[in-house]
């Protein structure tokens, strides 16, 4: 959540004194990856539960799930959007191959946890990645 604080600062969707952003989750709820998925998602709803993340602004987390169905991503993206989201966040590489082009489109910024040398240069999609792992993906 941390690492989405720039973009959650900087988001303009919104009437100034709604003080809230949405964020929207692309993620496995029911699929075979869902143990994980479900980990980082209860992480996020105990320190938006617990905490202030920024002063003054409430995160609303809406989550929509893929079942690790890439089919599915474009469909969720469009309900995250039609729910008002204000980020979006994904996990997966595939995940956001299909819709990066509608990050800049929608005015929503992505913030991914994994790498993706086909798409990591983009003005709305941020990685939270470690040095190590963009490093283990660069080419020479």
């Amino acid at each position: 959540i941390l690492a989405a604080a720039p973009f959650l600062l900087g988001c303009g969707g919104k009437e100034a004194e709604e003080n809230t952003i949405v964020l929207g989750w692309l993620g496995d709820q029911t699929g075979v990856s869902a143990g994980a998925f479900k980990e980082v998602m209860w992480g996020m709803e105990d320190y938006l539960a617990d905490s202030e993340a920024i002063p003054g602004l409430k995160i609303q987390l809406k989550v929509y799930d893929t079942r690790l169905d890439y089919g599915r991503i474009p469909v969720g993206y469009e309900w995250l959007v039609n729910q008002g989201m204000d980020v979006c966040m994904v996990y997966a590489v595939g995940m956001v191959r299909g819709i990066t082009g509608q990050f800049a489109d929608d005015k929503v910024p992505a913030l991914s946890f994994t790498v993706d040398p086909q798409t990591r240069e983009t003005d709305w999609r941020c990685l939270a990645d470690s040095p190590a792992s963009i490093a283990s993906v660069q080419t020479p």
